[in-house]
């Protein structure tokens, strides 16, 4: 279910990244609580795409929420949002995408995907990229 509220209980950053020569990467989220971290972690992924982890970055967060939380999504991702919205359709990752409704459905939660720039100044994004990037240094360290 999509909310329409404007100030959300909680705000998940996500983030992924990867590396072609690795074939992998690290995707990552914060989780906000009324404006306080309350928490962040990152994984590695490997053999799949950068989009495979956009989406494993949300479901991670979401999957941190209490049954019936009102939680607005920011994350760069163009794909990320534009699938979860409905505005392309859902015809790749479709495992990821049944996850996702499973836990919203199942949890009663109110979500609100927003898109922001990369980059940008915004100092939740630029944490959750940081986490990436020093996840995924394991990668290119092997």
């Amino acid at each position: 279910m999509l909310r329409t509220e404007e100030t959300p209980t909680y705000i998940a950053y996500t983030d992924s990244g990867y590396h072609i020569c690795r074939d992998g990467g690290a995707y990552a989220y914060i989780l906000l609580k009324d404006g306080e971290i309350i928490r962040k972690e990152a994984f590695l992924f490997r053999h799949e795409s950068n989009n495979r982890g956009e989406l494993h970055a949300i479901i991670a967060a979401i999957e941190n929420l209490p049954y019936g939380a009102d939680v607005q999504i920011r994350t760069d991702s163009q794909y990320a949002v534009n699938t979860l919205t409905g505005e392309w359709l859902q015809r790749r990752n479709t495992d990821l995408f049944a996850r996702w409704h499973e836990i919203v459905r199942g949890k009663k939660l109110k979500v609100k995907v927003v898109w922001i720039r990369a980059h940008s100044g915004d100092v939740y994004n630029q944490m959750c990229d940081e986490l990436c990037c020093e996840t995924a240094d394991v990668l290119m360290r092997e």
